[in-house]
């Protein structure tokens, strides 16, 4: 099915959820909260762009077919707990340390959510409703048990109409707290199967793209993909698994599932898979049900199998160059970063892709892009000429609330298949910061001077460098600051430091005080403010090295009470440093 065709026949959702909690608890271990001692409206999670919906391969066989989108997980903690406001239902009586979702749906369709992969005895409802005191019960589930995934997590389905406001409520039996992780999937009318990818080897995977790493420095096989598969039609289907990775795993016997049944089912590696040809494979774990021939649903998971070289990586021969290194998105909306990817070496590269590590909750593929706007075929591996370039489009959404960091180690690995790994650094990495609850601003920073993307510093005295930052949302309150990256082993005396940043005019003139190094601003809508970063040369000189020694200018966001940290990274834009 055409992804478009896909949309338009899946119930689009609009959904967040956080924690119901008092204030006091605001240092409880996790990132974002929501506040409500009393009853308030949720905030509402607006979709990204629909090319961030998973691509599908054309389904085969007759039938009415039902594609439903892959999993939107959401990852939170209950743990500090609260008291109950006086109008929040208690279905069962056993709902303690709650945390509650808002949903809207723009179709009506059939929703199923569990709790699969929460460390912790959960309960779960649904209610139709917008008011506190007004809420229609549609569900309720203490323990769904599934052979192998669950004894004490939670399961729910119910049907939908547009345009009408939905709860969702996530509790902790008897107290019971931790980590939840609630996977949402949407439906068309009728249902559907869904999938979802609870483990990777024994590890608990939480929804997950699967990767696998064969090569020299990975294992030497591809640990098992075990899925949860639900049926939430009203028929018995009869499951037929199948895989195309390129014969990595072993297909599992077909299999029977009643209406509302979740089974385990796993793909196991296949130990005769060809280890030995360089190639980067992607493909998809899928599950087709079917009533008699008729195929019914049909319901998809993807993966990617890297097969490198077994006696050592190729040379580091592939070089790369951002756009932008911080981008900015509600949790579980797709943003994209353009990155060029270059091949200095005298071979082509071969099976080249972005993915993310193994257990990041980043979620990631990317399209050959060709600037300034055509993008090719999602997820198909990439050869760069010797000598030459390619774009990448990669595109991302985490599972959970981010405040993104490009000079980390980072979630996010561009590889090819007979190279190594792309060698990120403080020049070319990129991040993304996700929140649930507020809408973080996209911000545009650009180098005004030096024009070279180098910034020589003097001996004595003092450079400057000149940024420009445009919010394009609505006005907030930013943070600007100064920063330096260098390599952790430089020696003693050897760092650059930020003398000061004053906010200026267009001329670069300064226009107001220099002396700290965090400028605290507004940022009206559309309005470009300038900066001058004002930098010292150390009294060592530590080398040149454009890519790992940097002057960043900062660009924060202030975040709202239920946010743990008080502003979050939404820009960046770094220039080279060089000592005269």
């Amino acid at each position: 099915m055409h992804l478009f065709s896909m949309c338009r026949r899946v119930a689009a959702v609009v959904f967040v959820l956080g924690a119901l909690a008092w204030p006091q608890h605001a240092d409880a271990g996790v990132l974002e909260r929501n506040y409500l001692p009393q009853w308030m409206p949720m905030p509402r999670f607006i979709p990204g762009p629909p090319l961030w919906l998973p691509p599908v391969p054309p389904p085969a066989g007759g039938g009415e077919i039902y594609s439903p989108s892959q999993t939107a997980t959401y990852e939170m903690s209950n743990i500090g707990g609260y008291s109950f406001p006086p109008c929040e239902r208690n279905p069962g009586g056993l709902m303690t340390k709650t945390q509650w979702g808002s949903a809207a749906f723009r179709q009506a369709g059939r929703i199923v959510v569990h709790t699969f992969g929460s460390d912790f005895d959960t309960v779960l409802a649904a209610y139709r409703g917008s008011s506190c005191g007004a809420l229609t019960l549609l569900g309720f589930n203490d323990n769904r048990i599934v052979s192998g995934i669950s004894t004490s997590q939670s399961l729910l389905q119910f049907d939908v109409a547009a345009n009408t406001q939905y709860r969702l409520q996530i509790g902790g039996r008897n107290g019971a707290e931790g980590d939840i992780y609630a996977n949402v999937f949407r439906l068309p009318s009728g249902g559907g199967l869904s999938v979802f990818l609870a483990k990777y080897g024994g590890a608990s995977f939480e929804g997950r793209d699967y990767v696998c790493e064969l090569g020299y420095t990975h294992a030497p096989t591809c640990p098992a993909a075990t899925f949860v598969v639900h049926n939430s039609t009203g028929h018995t289907l009869n499951v037929t698994p199948s895989s195309s990775l390129g014969g990595a795993f072993g297909v599992p016997a077909a299999f029977s599932l009643s209406p509302g049944q979740a089974k385990a089912v796993t793909f196991n590696y296949n130990t005769v898979f060809n280890r030995t040809t360089l190639r980067t494979v992607v493909g998809y774990f899928t599950f087709s049900g079917r009533v008699g021939t008729t195929l019914v649903s049909r319901a998809y998971s993807r993966g990617l199998v890297s097969v490198k070289s077994q006696t050592g990586y190729g040379a580091n021969v592939l070089r790369a160059a951002v756009a932008n290194q911080v981008r900015t998105a509600y949790v579980n909306e797709g943003v994209y970063f353009d990155v060029k990817i270059s091949n200095i070496g005298t071979q082509a590269a071969t099976g080249c892709h972005a993915r993310s590590k193994v257990f990041s909750r980043l979620k990631t593929y990317w399209q050959l892009f060709t600037p300034p706007s055509t993008t090719g075929t999602p997820s198909v591996p990439v050869t760069i000429p010797a000598g030459g370039y390619k774009w990448l489009r990669v595109w991302m959404a985490s599972q959970s609330a981010r405040d993104g960091d490009p000079l980390s180690l980072g979630d996010i690995i561009i590889d090819c298949a007979n190279t190594a790994e792309l060698a990120l650094n403080a020049a070319n990495r990129f991040d993304l910061t996700s929140f649930g609850s507020f809408p973080l601003r996209n911000v545009v920073v650009a180098a005004v001077s030096p024009t070279t993307g180098v910034l020589n510093v003097p001996p004595t005295g003092i450079a400057k460098f000149r940024v420009s930052v445009k919010n394009t949302g609505p006005a907030v309150q930013m943070r600007v600051n100064g920063f330096y990256e260098s390599p952790f082993d430089d020696p003693a005396n050897s760092r650059f430091t930020v003398t000061g940043i004053c906010a200026a005019n267009a001329a670069g003139a300064c226009t107001g005080p220099s002396g700290s190094t965090v400028l605290i601003y507004s940022s009206a809508q559309n309005v470009t403010n300038y900066f001058n970063v004002f930098v010292r040369a150390p009294a060592v000189n530590p080398g040149y090295d454009p890519s790992r020694r940097r002057i960043f200018l900062n660009v924060k966001q202030d975040t709202p009470a239920n946010v743990s940290t008080d502003y979050v990274l939404v820009g960046t834009r770094g220039i080279a440093v060089r000592k005269n």
